[in-house]
């Protein structure tokens, strides 16, 4: 179990916090006990598989690894798509 503490904060919202800590102004970020800050949901898994205690989320290097990776591109398109579409109905 890995202690933390849930931010609920939006990016779009008019008070947000969140280019406080990621320059790029977008959710996740994780912000360690040092201050350090963590941004883009692939960053944060990898630093939270080498910090697991139990069995790693992401396979050694290796086919299954890639296979992996692969799934990890595919969600971060479709939820960059998504964005986009939202912004662009907020638009018109």
């Amino acid at each position: 179990k890995i202690e933390c503490d849930l931010v609920e904060d939006s990016p779009w919202a008019e008070e947000t916090s969140v280019p406080d800590y990621n320059p790029l102004g977008k959710v996740p970020v994780l912000v360690l006990d040092d201050g350090t800050t963590l941004f883009d949901s692939r960053v944060i898994v990898e630093y939270l598989d080498t910090v697991s205690p139990v069995s790693r989320l992401i396979p050694e290097p290796n086919r299954q690894r890639i296979l992996v990776k692969r799934w990890e591109a595919l969600a971060d398109g479709i939820c960059d798509a998504a964005v986009t579409i939202v912004l662009e109905r907020k638009r018109q």
